[in-house]
């Protein structure tokens, strides 16, 4: 029988004190969430694509190419292996209406738009009851979802419909109009006669979602007043788009203190559009400047060139 092990010293072992524990915590969770989305990808990746999306991949070239037969296979093969979605529906929809399956195509549409959160398909929807039958049938259809006063949805796709896919600026208005009184209404916005968002306890206490629920409507609206020559009314509302820009982006969170302030680039360059028009290049030159950073940031292409055609135009101002 072996010896009993002799006893051993009571050795008291160093503790981290809390706070660094604490911070050690923290930093592997922030490291933690950095590194997630590429174990997911290369994770997804030495697995190979997610079932059947190789299938609606090649529906969408054969779209493209207008082979609808081949993609309706390609679509039925990719749904058959899982792979189903708001999306692969609207390619259906596509699929049944370039080979003349009517009812197919609009029952698609409708799975598409589902519970309605997506707005997308009911553009989709509009367009294939306007190539079908006509434009009017389609923003009736439209109209004829409008069932409650207080949401915004339906008005601000009309306008969307009217102004983006019929080119009709100056009807598109009144919708977009009321999709922004209704929002307005719901949430107790208030601007001052300038269009600057007052900051009270109302404003102060909304959401991202909340200041979202104008966007894009005013943008929209904004550069419909413009088209149509309505200069006041442009730069209005396109400060109204700047102000419940700046409060998104204090939402965000992670933007600068000069991405914030530029609110919103499409109205930043509609503001300066109505300044360089009415003679006030100076200003029109600092509203660029300031649209200047977000547009960085981001990395729109639209936004940079709409802000380069404004300079263009700021110039040959400056050079009469």
């Amino acid at each position: 029988m072996p010896p009993p092990s002799p006893p051993q010293p009571d050795v008291k072992r160093p503790r981290a004190p809390f706070g660094v524990a604490f911070i050690g915590s923290v930093l592997l969770l922030a490291l933690a969430a950095v590194l997630t989305p590429y174990w997911i990808f290369f994770g997804w990746t030495a697995l190979g694509p997610p079932p059947g999306v190789e299938h609606a991949d090649r529906a969408k070239e054969l779209i493209a190419e207008r082979r609808f037969s081949d993609a309706l296979s390609e679509l039925q093969l990719a749904i058959g292996e899982g792979y189903d979605n708001n999306y692969i529906q609207l390619d259906l929809a596509k699929c049944f209406e370039g080979l003349d399956r009517f009812g197919e195509a609009s029952a698609a549409y409708d799975v598409a738009i589902g519970e309605g959160h997506w707005w997308p398909p009911y553009i989709e929807k509009a367009n294939f009851l306007r190539r079908r039958f006509s434009a009017e049938e389609a923003c009736d259809w439209l109209a004829s979802l409008d069932q409650d006063p207080s949401d915004h949805k339906v008005p601000h796709l009309l306008g969307e419909f009217r102004h983006q896919h019929l080119g009709e600026p100056e009807q598109a208005i009144p919708h977009y109009e009321e999709a922004a009184r209704r929002a307005q209404a719901v949430h107790g916005f208030r601007f001052d006669a300038d269009g600057w968002l007052v900051i009270d306890d109302n404003s102060l206490g909304k959401e991202n979602n909340d200041y979202a629920d104008f966007w894009p409507t005013l943008q929209y609206l904004a550069k419909c007043r413009l088209q149509t020559g309505d200069l006041t009314g442009a730069l209005h509302t396109a400060t109204m788009g700047v102000a419940i820009g700046i409060q998104i982006n204090r939402c965000k969170g992670y933007l600068g203190e000069h991405e914030v302030q530029a609110g919103n680039v499409p109205c930043r360059v509609v503001r300066a559009h109505v300044m360089i028009r009415t003679g006030r290049l100076d200003e029109a030159a600092r509203e660029l400047d300031r649209a200047q950073p977000l547009a960085d940031w981001g990395g729109y292409r639209g936004h940079a060139t709409a802000i380069a055609a404004a300079r263009r135009e700021l110039k040959a101002a400056r050079a009469r």
